[in-house]
């Protein structure tokens, strides 16, 4: 089944059993998610469609096609978006007004969710980035996070930024996994917080941890002048060097060869062998999504236990990365890009 988004162009087309001139009869229906596949046949039981819209089209050249926009039937029939899992086409290729699964043609597309106008968005995020979303900072005295003001967001990040949703999007699109603008809220927050480059105020680039050779076999090493070597050596760490190897990389700083390890096939890529590879863009888009939803970051800590249909955890979601380490900042990050993603559907 094919997944797409509310914005694209979509033709729906058959090749006709009469000549040209005449014209056949087609549907196109908005269904919820309760909307049982295997009753297609029945085409009295109407509970589970939300709107139908009707059309004939001229066959030209033995060949009948019809083009609509998602978006534009959605407001025409006044539906929330979303309630929308499915949307089913059919045409009468033989012109009889009759269903018939072997000669006429009968489509399934699933809506994504995550359907919304990326320079919108961008236009949302960069009214708030730099207050209302904001930054925190740990005060020297008191040892708290205060919320600050920060510069406007600049053109790096900006780029960062549209390329980051566009392809979040895509491999959503792709996957099998349910996309929502809740789990893109979590994902960018998460994004937002771990790949900062506080030197140049870069703002959702993938990272590289800007860290020395002497302090990452000190952060993360297994040598006698390291501050945790059975750290270390649990998390796989097991020669001099493993510390630096293995340092932070990627959108959400991936640390320890035995975080590498959990990654290893996305790709085609053996990541313990080839750890700079998490620096690739597209590699960082599936390992984010894989590892969020997979559960790879932390183990049982998937995506969809804190954000469903049912429920947003912001704050939960945290368990996702790093335990509850700054897990109301990034449940205010969340909150904040949620708003900017909801005008931009």
């Amino acid at each position: 089944m094919l997944k797409k988004t509310i914005y694209e162009n979509i033709t729906l087309g058959v090749d006709a059993t009469f000549d040209d001139g005449k014209k056949i009869k087609g549907s196109i229906a908005f269904l919820t998610k309760d909307y049982n596949i295997e009753l297609t046949e029945d085409e009295n039981n109407k509970q589970f469609i939300l709107a139908k819209e009707e059309f004939t089209v001229e066959v030209k050249d033995y060949r009948a096609e019809y083009k609509f926009i998602i978006k534009e039937l959605i407001d025409k029939y006044n539906i929330n978006q979303k309630d929308i899992t499915y949307v089913k086409g059919w045409m009468d290729s033989d012109g009889d007004d009759k269903y018939n699964r072997l000669y006429d043609l009968e489509v399934f597309l699933e809506v994504c969710q995550c359907s919304l106008n990326v320079n919108k968005f961008i236009e949302e995020y960069k009214k708030v980035h730099h207050n209302k979303i904001g930054w925190y900072e740990k005060d020297k005295d008191t040892k708290e996070f205060q919320k600050t003001n920060i510069n406007t967001l600049n053109n790096i990040s900006e780029s960062n930024l549209n390329k980051l949703v566009k392809h979040l999007i895509d491999y959503y699109k792709k996957s099998n996994y349910v996309c929502s603008i809740e789990k893109l809220a979590y994902i960018l927050a998460t994004i937002r917080l771990e790949s900062y480059q506080w030197k140049n105020k870069e703002f959702y680039g993938i990272t590289n941890e800007d860290i020395s050779y002497e302090q990452a076999e000190f952060d993360y090493g297994c040598g006698n002048k390291a501050k945790n070597q059975e750290r270390a050596k649990k998390n796989g760490c097991e020669k001099v060097g493993d510390g630096y190897k293995y340092r932070g990389r990627g959108f959400v700083q991936i640390t320890w060869k035995i975080n590498y390890k959990k990654f290893n096939g996305i790709n085609g890529i053996n990541f313990e062998k080839e750890p700079e590879k998490m620096l690739d863009f597209n590699t960082q888009i599936a390992v984010t999504i894989e590892g969020m939803e997979k559960g790879l970051f932390s183990k049982g800590n998937t995506i969809s236990k804190y954000i469903n249909e049912t429920k947003k955890d912001y704050k939960g979601a945290r368990a996702i990365i790093n335990g509850n380490d700054k897990d109301f900042i990034i449940e205010d990050y969340a909150k904040g890009i949620e708003e900017c993603l909801k005008k931009s559907i």
